[in-house]
């Protein structure tokens, strides 16, 4: 696992093949790097990012991945599905040992989807504790009423996993339209939350996680494209700047 911690000599010795006595030799030596870095601390902890080497040689070098991508209806948001394409079918380039989704979204479902091979990234980000707020423009097939406000905001009790859902900020956008926010994301939480008023959902759209929008910003129409942002099915590295807006 990429984000598992383990001491410095340890590495050392099953890349090397030798006892860790002739690490602590090689240490002494001011032999091994890390980061750049001379060390001499044999309980040095390290992940599987820390870029290490021994005596000239480079025994790991990983660096961190982070990308957004706008997923199209029918796409599977998994690593590998034996029937539909999935998101990471959409990614070119080399193959990113680790990278993975952080979050997902239905087959029936577009918009923003994040991706990493940083394990504890993408733990933090679908943790209960953070809150991490995602945005959803739905269509439905009738018309959506004052009361379903309150309903969502007081949240429903959901039999399958015998817990009741945190509070869901809906927006009436139109007749048929609304737009949700939600801070968690239990198994198809809101076809079921509408299929409490027998409405189905005919269109779901996810346009923001955190402060990060995929299109526009926050005054743009989620559904529009716009001019400097992902089309359907492209992705991009994200800015240090959207990175940031994932932190503590």
């Amino acid at each position: 696992m990429v984000g598992r911690r383990s001491r410095l000599d340890r590495f050392i010795s099953k890349a090397c093949q030798i006892s860790l006595r002739e690490v602590k030799v090689l240490l002494a030596q001011r032999q091994i790097s890390v980061d750049g870095q001379w060390v001499s601390d044999a309980a040095l902890q390290i992940d599987g990012f820390s870029t290490i080497s021994a005596q000239g040689l480079v025994l790991q070098e990983r660096q961190r991945v982070y990308r957004m991508l706008h997923k199209p209806i029918g796409v599977v948001s998994a690593t590998q599905d034996s029937i539909h394409r999935t998101v990471l079918d959409l990614i070119d380039g080399p193959v990113i040992p680790g990278l993975h989704l952080a979050g997902r979204l239905d087959l029936n479902s577009s918009g923003l989807i994040l991706l990493t091979n940083d394990g504890r990234w993408s733990k933090r980000l679908s943790a209960p504790e953070t809150r991490v707020a995602k945005y959803y423009r739905v269509g439905v097939a009738h018309p959506i009423t004052p009361d379903y406000i309150q309903a969502f905001a007081e949240g429903m009790y959901f039999e399958f996993e015998d817990s009741i859902t945190a509070p869901v900020i809906l927006t009436i956008v139109s007749d048929r339209v609304a737009d949700l926010v939600l801070t968690e994301g239990k198994y198809h939480q809101i076809k079921r939350m509408f299929g409490r008023f027998r409405n189905p959902v005919l269109t779901l759209h996810r346009y923001r996680i955190g402060e990060l929008y995929l299109n526009g910003g926050p005054n743009a129409d989620p559904t529009e494209p716009c001019s400097n942002d992902l089309a359907e099915g492209q992705w991009r590295e994200l800015t240090d700047a959207e990175l940031g807006l994932f932190e503590d």
